[in-house]
């Protein structure tokens, strides 16, 4: 693999650098893949006596055991599989083993939602019937395709590039935002998405995010940060009152269709925050989702002249995501020139 990246973008030249996940006590985190060039990832590490090599299923055990150990502590690779696409080859796990790895990727319980689909494809699926029902029980977020997997793939890219064209992934050139994984307080200035759990409302606000790291902003997100054990409330009412940079509403008919929840809670803690800042800073960017009728009318007062973009399932303009990449560097740099009101 590393001769073909080299021969490839290279010309034969040595520019790809590599990474290994070790058995060691302390793992190396995966350097910043933005910054990097071509890098080349050996989550199992790589065909070597040093620093080991996935052999067997016992081996393949303690890969994925010091990985689940270890990964709320290496960010960049914690953060890239749980953002990227994740391609395994030479890797014949049992069915057991590929959902502890799945559950080791996700940091989280298998049967909590998840933002996006696992699609996997196996060309002889162990105990396919217990395997169906294994992952049509979690909420429908993990299906099985049996065949050829590269077959799959290449049928999976070509529907994917027909529907719409790719992210660009990583970080907007001239920025230098990193979003940590796992971390429960919120960086001063990132940029808040308030939404309702809803499943259709979930995506969208996945979606939302997608698009905003991509432009290179720093956002948070409860479903990424808050764990089993935190103070739920505490944690989002200090986010939204002391560390939000900017708050991005989701509107749904969901969020108009009950009188009563946390995202409510969300808005209103939004709408105090407003009261301590200057007419012209832009803070609150309100987003409708669906065919809910504008303007909104379970949105705080405070926000009334404030126009909402309309983003069917979460795609919002390149115009606005542009629009709060620059705004958040303009605050985490403020020696350069303010921003304009919002309309």
């Amino acid at each position: 693999m590393e001769r073909a990246l080299n021969l490839l973008r290279g010309g034969g030249r040595p520019v790809t650098k590599t990474w290994r996940f070790s058995l060691d006590s302390v793992a190396v985190d995966l350097p910043n893949p933005a910054a990097s060039g071509t890098l080349l990832g050996y989550l199992f590490g790589e065909a070597s006596p040093n620093p080991g090599y996935l052999l067997w299923d016992a081996d393949a055990i303690e890969f994925v055991w010091q990985l689940q150990r270890q990964l709320p502590a290496l960010n960049t690779l914690g953060q890239t599989l749980s953002e990227n696409n994740l391609l395994m080859m030479g890797a014949n796990f049992p069915d057991w083993l590929l959902r502890f790895l799945l559950r080791a990727i996700r940091q989280r319980p298998l049967t909590e939602g998840a933002g996006r689909d696992f699609l996997l494809a196996e060309s002889e699926p162990p105990s396919q019937a217990d395997a169906v029902v294994f992952y049509e029980s979690l909420r429908r977020n993990i299906q099985v395709f049996p065949g050829d997997p590269i077959a799959f793939t290449r049928e999976f890219c070509r529907r994917a590039h027909a529907q719409e064209p790719p992210l660009t992934a990583g970080v907007a050139p001239g920025t230098t935002l990193t979003v940590p994984l796992m971390e429960p307080v919120m960086p001063d200035g990132s940029i808040f998405i308030s939404y309702s759990h809803a499943p259709a409302d979930a995506a969208a606000a996945f979606r939302i995010v997608e698009i905003l790291r991509a432009a290179g902003c720093l956002v948070w997100l409860d479903d990424e940060r808050l764990t089993c054990g935190d103070n739920f409330e505490n944690h989002l009412e200090d986010a939204v009152r002391r560390h939000s940079g900017f708050f991005v509403s989701v509107i749904s008919r969901a969020t108009e269709g009950r009188g009563e929840s946390y995202y409510h809670k969300e808005r209103n803690w939004a709408a105090q925050r407003v009261e301590s800042m200057t007419h012209t800073r832009p803070f609150y960017f309100p987003v409708t989702i669906d065919d809910t009728p504008l303007p909104p009318l379970q949105e705080p007062r405070a926000f009334a002249a404030i126009d909402a973009e309309r983003a069917p399932g979460g795609r919002i303009s390149d115009q606005l995501a542009a629009r709060l990449a620059a705004s958040q560097q303009r605050l985490m740099n403020p020696s350069a020139p303010s921003g304009s009101p919002q309309k």
